[in-house]
């Protein structure tokens, strides 16, 4: 028998073997019941090593490994679709224009831009077809045309076909930073297998190069509202210069990114840095300053300028086939992907709020502005087209999370997006290869589905 009090015995119990040696807090909540918490925490503890985020830790491993994996099966498949459908030998049109610019250039130089810039502003007959002041795509041809060794469509079509599989794996880098991982790969497919872009991966046009660089403008520019890091204005100005050099609207293109500074991700407030004022800033006037070297004559500038612009208006085929009412662009959209594009409208009806709005803004707000142009053809918009993809996608996932779907996850959207795909490729065949469609204008889409005789 003990007499006196019995001491009673305040040492906490031990803890479970996985939270041995964690803190006070953390054991304090496992003994209080919390353990599912507690043991979230704890593996975040133990795998935020280094400093490093948990989401850096999650995508290594094998989880980056399947991403890398599965990107590669989907840019191998781009590339053979491209490379088995790469057999025209016809050209034609803006491509005979762009054959004769690249062989002249590459035969007897940069001094060729003088005087072909003199011959067109002299020929009004000529200012329907695509100016000499498209530098950058003009100089990329001329280089195709010597590695070649001969001025072919085929050679110079290289550099679409180039830009089609670098849109893709753009792509699935550009997604993948915005939405994750699994976005990325659906929207790369989506744009893999895309009826428009596989149609200019095959031709002598600028429009695939240039969408390339729209593209990695406003990816550079989400990339630079989010990081610190300069490199991105360097990349967003680098690419407004090539996009400007380019084709004449991406003065359109722009305005719209001008635009899209109310929809960062800091607050519209918020002081914008000098270096990313120089990148939005400097491009149209060290575009201008270039072509004054290549054409150093202002006067002859602007009339080139004023001549193309005047085309666009009393042109025969773009008052025959690329006018038309502002919402021609959808049309045009439906008429090649019509799932797809009523996914991508349904984006702005069940966006969730967790995704950042900026994609989405920033493709209404470039559609509006490129729908009040007067030319209007839907290869001239060619990256509004991977943006409607990614839409389409972030409209699936968001209804993967209302009730019906919420059981299954987002595994299962792998199932309509190949549905998708395989619809594409097929409206792809039907379209360009079967119905002999050159020029994806309205009226061309229309009687190759059938709609009109």
């Amino acid at each position: 028998m003990v007499s006196g009090r019995m001491k009673l015995d305040k040492t906490p119990p031990p803890l479970p073997l996985p939270f041995a040696g964690c803190s006070d807090r953390l054991a304090q909540r496992i003994r209080t019941g919390e353990y599912g918490v507690a043991k979230m925490e704890s593996r975040q503890a133990r795998q935020s090593v280094s400093g490093r985020p948990l989401s850096h830790l999650i995508l290594s491993g094998r989880w980056r490994f399947g991403f890398a994996l599965a990107s590669t099966e989907i840019f191998l498949i781009a590339a053979a679709i491209r490379w088995w459908f790469f057999d025209v030998t016809e050209f034609r049109g803006d491509e005979l224009v762009y054959l004769s610019f690249a062989k002249r250039l590459s035969t007897a130089g940069l001094t060729q831009f003088r005087t072909l810039a003199e011959t067109y502003a002299s020929d009004p007959s000529l200012w329907v077809y695509p100016p000499p002041l498209r530098a950058v795509y003009l100089l990329l041809a001329a280089v195709a045309c010597r590695v070649a060794g001969d001025c072919s469509g085929t050679a110079v079509a290289a550099i679409s076909l180039l830009s089609g599989l670098a849109l893709v794996l753009l792509t699935l880098v550009m997604a993948r930073r915005m939405f994750g991982e699994w976005v990325g790969l659906l929207s790369g497919l989506l744009v893999a297998l895309s009826p428009l872009q596989l149609a200019m991966s095959r031709r002598v046009w600028a429009d695939a190069f240039f969408s390339l660089t729209l593209l990695l403008a406003i990816w550079a520019f989400w990339e630079r509202t989010r990081s610190p890091r300069k490199g991105w204005d360097l990349l967003l100005g680098c690419s407004l210069l090539a996009a400007i050099l380019t084709k004449e609207s991406a003065v359109v293109f722009y305005l719209g990114l001008l635009c899209a500074l109310l929809f960062r991700e800091q607050s519209p407030a918020a002081p914008i840095a000098r270096s990313t004022l120089a990148a939005l800033l400097l491009p149209p006037v060290l575009a201008f300053l270039t072509l004054l070297v290549l054409v150093p004559d202002p006067a002859r500038l602007i009339m080139l300028y004023s001549g193309t612009y005047s085309a666009t208006k009393t042109g025969e085929y773009a008052m025959s086939y690329s006018q038309g009412p502002w919402f021609r662009y959808l049309i045009d959209f439906a008429l090649l992907s019509p799932l797809t594009t009523i996914l991508a409208i349904g984006y702005y009806f069940t966006q969730s709020g967790k995704d950042s709005p900026f994609l989405g803004r920033c493709a209404l707000i470039l559609f509006m502005l490129f729908s009040l142009v007067a030319l209007k053809n839907v290869r001239y918009v060619g990256f509004l087209d991977i943006l409607i993809r990614i839409l389409a996608v972030l409209s699936l996932t968001s209804l993967s999370h209302r009730p019906p779907f919420a059981r299954l996850g987002e595994r299962w959207l792998l199932l309509p997006v190949l549905l998708l795909a395989a619809y594409d490729l097929f409206a792809f065949y039907r379209i360009f290869i079967g119905g002999g469609v050159y020029d994806p204008v309205t009226a061309t889409l229309a009687r190759a589905e059938r709609l009109i005789p």
